[in-house]
């Protein structure tokens, strides 16, 4: 059976290109599916550090690289920055790098779904015009930057999910 519709979602760190290129040049899934929108969530309090990360020779800025190929930005926690000049400024970095997606202000990702699903606001052209080969050089190597880390912790015993869930929640409030 056919399904009705197929969600991607990716790391805050992923390339926006491989996906999306499937749609595009893969015959099978382009048979069965269309690209219909690129939604970008981003964190309305620490995206402007991220824009300016300053990264190693041949790495991409995976913020400004995602925000380029958003179809529609979903600046969310936007109740952490509670003064509208400051809002607005960060919308104004964002439209350095998508002068034209729409940006939908949230807290907590909470948006009405219509505004992101069967929008068919995905377009091939316009990724063409900043990223020209972005069809024909589909083998190209993503250099992956090498200061994200990430860590395992393993544990024997019972797993106090509430003490996990604070000590998570205090790790995103004070490291974002």
């Amino acid at each position: 059976a056919k399904f009705d519709g197929v969600i991607i979602e990716t790391t805050g760190l992923a390339d926006p290109a491989p996906v999306a290129q499937t749609f595009l040049v893969d015959e099978d899934i382009r048979a069965l599916y269309a690209l219909d929108a690129i939604v970008t969530v981003v964190d309305a309090k620490h995206l402007v550090l991220r824009l300016d990360d300053e990264k190693p020779e041949g790495v991409e800025n995976e913020a400004q690289e995602q925000l380029a190929f958003a179809d529609i930005v979903l600046l969310n926690k936007i109740d952490l920055v509670p003064e509208e000049a400051e809002l607005a400024k960060v919308e104004t970095r964002i439209r350095e790098f998508n002068p034209n997606a729409p940006i939908i202000r949230s807290t907590q990702s909470k948006v009405d779904w219509h505004k992101l699903l069967g929008v068919g606001a995905f377009d091939v052209s316009r990724v063409l015009d900043f990223e020209p080969d972005f069809l024909t050089n589909l083998d190209e190597e993503h250099q992956h930057d090498t200061s994200v880390t990430s860590c395992s912790v393993k544990f024997e015993g019972e797993l106090l999910h509430r003490a996990l869930s604070e000590w998570i929640s205090t790790l995103l409030r004070t490291k974002g």
